[in-house]
């Protein structure tokens, strides 16, 4: 391979994972099909299966998205390959392995892969349950976090084996580099989201928005970046992930099959190492905004 280049091999499209908060919710700043049927993730799940993207993230929070993907999976020739991560947060009314049980009877699985506490909040509230240390149901433990303080806060969590968090071309190599190579030293899994930042990269510029208006600057460049290189949108923010040797998952949710094609066609691009460089260092000083719920 030309080491001025970053290709995604089949070993690199191994690390999608497949997000389905949009089988439950409406999702995304620039979503404007709102969540798509159950015959549509049924098509979605299933093109992804074929395409060999195997993990599956969901949520209870996402409406009935662990009730649908239950429903595909039940039968689905797939389904022993399949791994299944999940979030929960916090219910005083149940106990911890009360709250798994609801998840593996919606997903109709007896074991979950990996369960990921929504927040840190939702995990400290946990933490000195004695149920933590004896939980059935569960392969891999992990947290949801938004920011490296909180990524810092676990790092030495012998308990907690997965992170999951914001990664994309703004909250990047310049933000995160140097965190998520200690996670990885740590023998942490890293799982990142938001590649595409809820849609915004996506997002028509003269359109009326206060994000778009605190971010403009960044985002002009990245859309300079992308005709300068002649590349998509899709395929650069997807690359940027993948070339990630931290990087273990990436999640991509998607509105509907032919968006996910496209997302496997674009994880399977070549980018120019000099672009990856180039996007390592714009370097968002506003971080509150990279975060959707600062978004008004």
């Amino acid at each position: 391979m030309n080491t001025s280049e970053v290709k995604n091999t089949s070993l690199k499209k191994s690390k999608l994972a497949l997000g389905t908060v949009q089988f439950g919710i409406n999702y995304g700043i620039n979503n404007d099909l709102g969540k798509v049927t159950e015959e549509e993730a049924f098509d979605i799940v299933n093109y992804a299966f074929q395409n060999g993207i195997y993990t599956l993230d969901t949520a209870r929070s996402y409406g009935r998205a662990e009730q649908i993907l239950g429903n595909i999976l039940i039968d689905n020739s797939f389904k022993n390959n399949v791994e299944i991560i999940t979030k929960i947060k916090f219910n005083d009314n149940i106990t911890l392995n009360q709250n798994i049980e609801i998840s593996c009877r919606n997903l109709r699985r007896e074991v979950i892969d990996t369960l990921l506490f929504h927040t840190l909040e939702d995990y400290k509230m946990y933490s000195n349950n004695q149920e933590l240390n004896e939980m059935s149901h569960v392969i891999k433990l992990g947290v949801s976090v938004y920011n490296n303080d909180q990524i810092e806060s676990v790092l030495d969590d012998t308990r907690i084996k997965v992170i999951q968090l914001p990664f994309n071309l703004l909250d990047n190599e310049s933000i995160r580099g140097d965190i998520l190579r200690r996670v990885q030293e740590k023998g942490k899994e890293v799982h990142t989201r938001s590649s595409f930042l809820q849609g915004l990269f996506f997002m028509d510029m003269n359109k009326r928005s206060n994000v778009l208006s605190i971010l403009r600057v960044y985002l002009e460049r990245i859309h300079g970046l992308c005709n300068d290189y002649n590349i998509s949108m899709s395929d650069l923010a997807l690359s940027y992930c993948l070339s990630k040797s931290y990087i273990d998952k990436v999640i991509i949710g998607v509105d509907s099959l032919s968006q996910l094609k496209i997302n496997i066609e674009s994880s399977n691009s070549t980018v120019p190492y000099e672009l990856i460089e180039t996007v390592d260092r714009i370097h968002v000083a506003e971080l509150e905004m990279l975060n959707p719920n600062n978004w008004k």
